[in-house]
């Protein structure tokens, strides 16, 4: 087994989500057209097309200024 065989397959896997994700959008748009009317078989393929993806964090918030009061804005970024 080579070195980089594993790094390859992660990227293979990657590329094969990414073309999963696209299909399943793709054939939701027509489910949602041929079914709009049948509210089972919509739910079904609801159900059948969940995917389940894992929590992301919070991104941390911009840099913010506080400002203090009474106080100028200059002595503020200075403390």
């Amino acid at each position: 087994m080579q070195d980089n065989e594993g790094v390859e397959s992660t990227a293979t896997i990657g590329l094969l989500i990414r073309d999963g994700n696209k299909e399943v959008k793709y054939l939701n748009a027509i489910m949602h057209n041929k079914y709009s009317r049948n509210p089972e078989k919509l739910r079904a393929w609801k159900s059948a097309s969940h995917i389940e993806r894992a929590p992301q964090r919070e991104k941390p918030p911009a840099n913010v200024t506080v400002a203090i009061p009474g106080s100028s804005t200059s002595q503020a970024n200075a403390a």
